[in-house]
């Protein structure tokens, strides 16, 4: 049974999802580019509603864990924006690997990013990724798996803005955590149908890989790609009447050696349902 303030977060995040609704971008994706390292030019394609409707999971630590998305709770993926509400906390990111898995076996790899808000309560902090509809990024573009993927050369790079966030940084750890978990009693829900993984790779960079996390002022140490919420990246999206209209993230995942013929891609912006308005000076 669902504890009361469960059932109210379930009633908030509907009540967002019907302000999102009215919101939504008028042509919005319908096929997704799969590419095969092999042959990128051969690209095939797939039904965005067909892959919106996989379910999303996040690895965590070893631990698979569900995105909800019954139970009353409003589908969350899109592929082109990200709707966030003003009222609730401000959500925490980490960008990470996807793993499109089909009965059981890794079929692609794509950029991703976790996002969720956490709440603090008597039972401890519990973390809530289904933030209402169109609050969980899919990626558009993703990279085939098989022989011709080399992990090795497999690097995720983060822009906000066109600011430079990470800069080719290696995943190969985290797809093989990813394996690894799999290999290890999953969910039998993972052994059937398809479904989308998210692995922060934050969670398994050494210290190699530290100045590859850059910013406008330097490198980032490890923590700030661990947990980061969207307000310290995007310094201008502040709760006010002055906060920016719109954000852009995107994520690239792409093997080194091919270049970007060979790169899965993550492209969205980023709103905030319910913000006040900006207060624009004309001449009028």
């Amino acid at each position: 049974t669902m504890t009361a303030f469960a059932l109210l977060w379930v009633l908030r995040v509907a009540l967002i999802a019907r302000a999102a609704r009215a919101l939504a971008p008028s042509t919005p994706t319908s096929l997704l580019k799969l590419v095969n390292p092999s042959n990128p030019e051969a690209v095939e394609y797939l039904p965005a509603g067909m892959a919106r409707a996989f379910p999303t999971w996040t690895l965590l630590g070893t631990t698979f864990e569900r995105v909800p998305d019954d139970e009353g709770m409003p589908d969350p993926v899109s592929f082109d924006e990200i709707r966030l509400a003003a009222e609730l906390p401000v959500p925490t990111t980490r960008f990470a690997v996807g793993l499109h898995l089909r009965d059981g076996t890794v079929r692609h790899v794509m950029p991703a990013v976790d996002q969720f808000v956490r709440v603090f309560g008597a039972g401890g902090a519990t973390d809530y990724r289904n933030l209402g509809r169109a609050t969980v990024a899919r990626a558009r573009t993703w990279l085939a798996v098989g022989p011709a993927l080399n992990l090795d050369a497999l690097r995720l790079s983060a822009y906000v803005d066109d600011r430079p966030m990470l800069e080719s940084v290696h995943v190969k750890a985290a797809v093989e955590k990813a394996v690894a978990a799999l290999a290890d009693e999953p969910p039998d829900a993972l052994a059937s149908g398809s479904h989308v993984v998210h692995v922060a790779v934050a969670d398994t960079l050494d210290d190699d890989d530290d100045d590859d996390v850059a910013s406008p002022a330097g490198p980032r140490r490890r923590r700030l790609i661990t947990e980061v919420p969207v307000h310290r990246f995007y310094p201008l999206w502040r709760r006010d009447d002055q906060a920016q209209d719109a954000m852009r993230l995107r994520l690239t995942l792409e093997d080194a050696l091919l270049g970007p013929t060979a790169a899965g891609e993550l492209d969205v912006s980023i709103w905030r349902v319910g913000a006040p308005p900006r207060i624009v000076e004309t001449d009028c």
